[in-house]
């Protein structure tokens, strides 16, 4: 999938979408607009349930069946789940993907077959992967209950969130680092002023000019200034949010810096 950048804002754009239009709300990929024969649709990052400790795979799997339970009361079913269909952030989830085939109950199974792929030997997910596959199974909504008791707190802490995979995200102002916590740090060697980044036959260029883009060990960053989110491009194509609320971007030998707003710099990842 491919993306580019509107306001400062990471977005895809899409064939016009009537499924989108009547599912729109949380967890569903937001339309922003149009552009031409196309829509501008908010791009969300995949995100990598095996990469997540069970508690935060149980929160991102009952986020997938509320978003369900929602479409199913309009009258929508999403169709097979497959895993790049779960995006975003935990805490932040947004289920891609609607085809709105099948119905309600082959919904509920496909998502308790993507619950028990990823259940491991976490006895909440096993149990909730049975329930969607028993003879008579609860509904979506009865499913994302079945899934809450393992994750009373994801997306509410206040320290350092411990998934490794998508987005810092904000808490009171303060930056919170997805898998490390943030180490203070003194200004860096090299700080980011420039748009573009050119490397081993490879060219990012930032979509405003006042967007900021570095390189850090062969993998693109860059700061969008409108929005302060820092973003990196692992595969020089998919942004991965690694931090909010910045307004510098700097390397320190292979580690990322950013400035917040108090003009402290943190290390990222």
């Amino acid at each position: 999938m491919r993306w580019d950048v509107r306001a400062g804002r990471a977005v895809v754009l899409r064939d016009p979408s009537p499924l989108l239009e009547r599912l729109a709300g949380p967890g569903v990929p937001a339309v922003l607009g149009v552009e031409g024969a196309s829509v501008v649709v908010a791009y969300a990052p995949p995100l990598s349930l095996e990469r997540l400790a069970p508690r935060e795979r149980a929160s991102v799997l009952a986020d997938v069946a509320t978003v369900l339970a929602r479409a199913h009361h309009l009258g929508v079913a999403h169709g097979p789940l497959r895993d790049e269909d779960v995006r975003g952030a935990v805490g932040d989830v947004v289920v891609d993907g609607w085809r709105d085939e099948g119905d309600a109950a082959a919904d509920i199974a496909s998502l308790a077959q993507l619950i028990e792929r990823h259940a491991g030997r976490d006895p909440v997910l096993q149990t909730a992967a049975a329930r969607g596959l028993a003879p008579v199974p609860p509904s979506a909504a009865g499913l994302a209950a079945a899934l809450r008791p393992a994750s009373p707190a994801v997306g509410r802490r206040r320290t350092t969130l411990t998934a490794v995979g998508i987005a810092a995200v904000a808490l009171a102002g303060t930056t919170i680092l997805t898998g490390h916590r943030a180490e203070a740090q003194s200004s860096p060697p090299v700080v980011f002023s420039g748009s573009i980044v050119d490397h081993d036959g490879h060219q990012w260029r930032a979509t405003t000019a006042d967007d900021v883009a570095g390189l850090v060990c062969d993998r693109p960053v860059v700061l969008h200034r409108a929005t302060g989110d820092v973003f990196t491009l692992d595969d020089w194509q998919t942004p991965r949010r690694v931090a909010q609320h910045a307004t510098a971007i700097g390397a320190r030998a292979c580690r990322l810096l950013v400035r917040d707003r108090q003009g402290r710099w943190r290390a990222v990842g």
